[in-house]
């Protein structure tokens, strides 16, 4: 794959692989010589848990897209990898999945609360009338009450050399 990759010549790579694929994929990237610099990967199924399992130094330069990112300046997320770092070790860290079943469940709290009941009718019955939202760990969420889907940020980052995130702001087209 990577000797169709240098014969036709891209800008750049969107990577959709999952799990341990993403380890090899970039070892055999990094053999192949290419660099963030002369190929920048864009993952959108790599977080910063698997960063550390490739490798910060074959990632480093490299862009992730998720929700969340464990440097995302909020508030909320200040104490969220506080409490995190406490339960789980300082060298854990946290992830977009970890963040979104933490929102989840403070979300499902939430609508709890409002619809003063735990039945499913009760509770889509809040989500479809009233203006659910959370401030979580990533920014604000909320529940869109016509398709019960919850909006959320979407991010992109560059992969710096400790293995952390520098979001990126991208230009509007």
């Amino acid at each position: 794959m990577l000797t169709q990759v240098k014969t036709s010549t891209p800008q750049a790579i969107l990577n959709t692989l999952s799990g341990a694929s993403n380890v090899q994929f970039f070892q055999q990237f990094a053999a192949a010589d290419f660099t963030a610099e002369n190929l920048p990967v864009l993952s959108v199924n790599v977080s910063e848990e698997e960063i550390q399992a490739i490798g910060p130094a074959l990632m480093a330069g490299h862009f992730i897209s998720g929700n969340y990112f464990q440097t995302t300046q909020t508030p909320e997320n200040f104490a969220f990898i506080k409490a995190f770092k406490t339960a789980y070790g300082e060298d854990r860290v946290t992830t977009d999945n970890v963040e979104a079943g933490y929102t989840a469940v403070y979300l499902w709290k939430t609508l709890v609360e409002t619809a003063q009941s735990t039945t499913t009718v009760a509770i889509r019955d809040v989500a479809a009338t009233k203006r659910i939202e959370y401030s979580a760990p990533e920014g604000m969420v909320r529940i869109d009450a016509r398709t019960q889907h919850i909006y959320k940020t979407a991010r992109v980052g560059r992969i710096r050399p400790d293995g952390q995130i520098e979001e990126v702001t991208l230009a509007r087209i």
